[in-house]
C-alpha cells in the first residue's frame, strides 16, 4: 500500500494520506515534494512512469486545532511516563498499577488530577490512606494534559521509515 506523509506549510506532520489523494493535491497546486527530496515511489501509468515523492508539503499553512487527551488508563501511564510517581521506579506498559491519590472510599473521583501511574508495592503500602497519611510523597502534580501527542508520536516513529 503506497502511502505519503503529509506535512503542513511549517513542516509539522499531519497524516499519512493514500497515493491518489497526494497526487491529486500535487496536480491542483496545492502541495509539493519538500526540497531536496528524493524518496519517490514509481507510479506506471499510460505515458509511462510518474514518480509520487513519498512526503509532500501543503503550500497553504492550516490550522490544526489542539484535541484534548482522551482519559484512559494508557494515557495515565503515557503522561507519567511509566513511571511510578512514589517511588520513581520505572514500569513496563503492563506491569503498573493506578493509584487514587484521595482514595475512592473518601470520595476520591476518577480524574487526571486524582490518578497517577504506581508500582504495585507502593499501591499497597499506600493503600486506603492518602499520600500525606502514609507518608509517601508524589513526584509530581497530577494534572490534565494540555494536547494529545500520541498521533503525533505515531506518526513520528513512522517518518523514520520514509526517510
Amino acid at each position: 500500500m503506497r502511502q505519503v506523509l503529509l506535512l503542513n506549510a511549517s513542516e509539522e506532520i499531519l497524516q499519512l494520506i493514500d497515493w491518489q489523494r497526494a497526487i491529486s493535491l500535487i496536480f491542483n497546486g496545492k502541495a509539493e515534494p519538500p526540497y531536496n527530496y528524493d524518496y519517490k515511489y514509481k507510479i506506471p501509468h499510460s505515458s509511462g512512469v510518474f514518480y509520487l515523492p513519498k512526503a509532500i508539503i501543503l503550500k497553504k499553512y492550516i490550522h490544526i486545532p489542539r484535541r484534548k487527551a482522551m482519559f484512559s488508563r494508557k494515557n495515565i501511564h503515557r503522561r507519567d511516563n511509566h513511571t511510578c510517581q512514589y517511588c520513581s521506579m520505572r514500569l513496563q506498559e503492563n506491569q503498573g498499577t493506578l493509584d487514587h491519590i484521595i482514595p475512592r472510599s473518601r470520595g476520591g473521583l476518577n480524574t487526571w488530577e486524582n490518578l497517577v501511574c504506581c508500582c504495585s508495592k507502593c499501591n499497597t503500602k499506600k493503600g486506603n490512606r492518602t499520600p500525606n497519611e502514609a507518608n509517601m510523597k508524589l513526584l509530581s502534580v497530577p494534572e490534565e494534559p494540555k494536547s494529545l501527542h500520541k498521533t503525533e508520536i505515531e506518526l513520528t516513529s513512522t517518518w523514520s521509515r520514509w526517510a
